[in-house]
Order: structure tokens, then C-alpha cells, then sequence
């Protein structure tokens, strides 16, 4: 059980920076999408410090699609 919990934080890791990349290269909708499939695994996990980050990269997004 550790090792698939180990698995699911790697794959939400991995979706969160592929999320920050999306939106480095200014794909939004990309970089959203990234980021709430991160956001589904942690809030699986109760991984509330990473949850934080990606609420946070999320508001950003948000903010610079006008969608607050």
C-alpha cells in the first residue's frame, strides 16, 4: 500500500510541474488541466502542504485567465 501511495504522490509531482511548464509557455487551459488532476490525487492523499501549492498556482491561473 506505501508503495502505490508513493506512485500517486510521484504522478501528482509530476502533473503539478507539468502544469507550471504549460503556463511558463503560456498554455493556460493546459496548465489548468495539469494542475487539477495534481489537485485530485493530493486531495486523495490529504497532502495538505502540496495542496497549497497547487491552490495557489491555480489562483494564478485563475487570475490570469479573468476567471475570479
Amino acid at each position: 500500500m506505501e508503495e502505490q501511495l508513493g506512485e500517486f504522490a510521484g504522478v501528482s509531482d509530476a502533473s503539478h510541474q507539468l502544469g507550471i511548464i504549460a503556463h511558463l509557455r503560456g498554455d493556460l487551459d493546459s496548465a489548468e488541466s495539469w494542475l487539477m488532476k495534481s489537485l485530485t490525487i493530493r486531495e486523495s492523499l490529504d497532502d495538505k502542504q502540496r495542496l497549497a501549492s497547487t491552490f495557489h498556482h491555480l489562483g494564478i491561473i485563475a487570475h490570469e485567465k479573468s476567471d475570479f
